[in-house]
């Protein structure tokens, strides 16, 4: 199984993991680390690093999902995953992403064909609703 890291700006990480466990239930080997105000990266890095490194030894990987592009949890979690073994990143994630992944990574030993099976997964995920208008009815007429 892969560990998951929840990561973003504000509490977005831990509002993530609070609506993954009201519809999914209590997840085993997910954390979530908000990005706060008061944080400086390098409180970011350690508390990421801290858990990186624990569920390499307990996990197959990590993969870390963070809010934004090129955000400081998408940056810290990048950097972290050159220097540690078996981390992968995804950025972007939404509430439908994360429930998918809570699935997908059961059965998964590797988290770089994992963020990619997820990006493949939600590739079509985003829509706009649109209210359909009432189609015109053709009239057909019989000969000529």
């Amino acid at each position: 199984m892969i560990g998951v890291i929840l990561s973003g700006h504000g509490r977005f990480a831990e509002g993530m993991l609070s609506s993954l466990e009201m519809i999914a239930g209590k997840s085993q080997a997910v954390e979530a680390i908000n990005f706060l105000e008061s944080d400086s990266t390098d409180d970011l890095e350690k508390k990421m690093l801290n858990v990186i490194q624990d569920y390499n030894i307990k996990y197959d990987g990590v993969l870390v999902c963070c809010d934004l592009l090129g955000g400081s949890p998408f940056k810290t979690a990048a950097t972290l995953s050159v220097q540690e073994p078996n981390v992968s990143v995804v950025a972007g994630i939404n509430l439908a992403s994360c429930l998918e992944l809570l699935f997908m990574r059961m059965n998964s030993t590797d988290a770089g064909a994992l963020a990619d099976a997820l990006i493949n997964a939600d590739a079509n995920r985003l829509l706009k609703f649109t209210l359909p208008t009432k189609k015109e009815e053709v009239e057909s007429e019989d000969g000529i």
